[in-house]
């Protein structure tokens, strides 16, 4: 996709419904997430190793001034928001 000033975003389609909120993680969805981060965190703490998770950013969230004007951000809270705010 093709924004302002040429700029390109690869794969819209993966990442439109996230930026506009209409891609939803479940309950379960949190919940499984935290049980997997967890046991990975104590399984390196057993080991002696800290354990650092990272979620690098989307190129639409660090140049969203490169997006389309068509392109809204949704008032839904993101994917990362839920996970991060879980």
């Amino acid at each position: 996709m093709t924004g302002r000033d040429g700029c390109s975003f690869w794969r819209p389609i993966r990442w439109l419904s996230h930026y506009t909120g209409l891609a939803r993680l479940t309950p379960e969805d949190l919940d499984t997430w935290q049980k997997l981060l967890e046991a990975r965190r104590d399984w390196l703490a057993q080991l002696g190793t800290k354990y650092v998770f990272v979620i690098p950013p989307d190129k639409h969230s660090v140049y969203p001034e490169y997006l389309p004007d068509w392109l809204k951000k949704g008032e839904q809270p993101s994917k990362l928001d839920q996970f991060i705010n879980t």
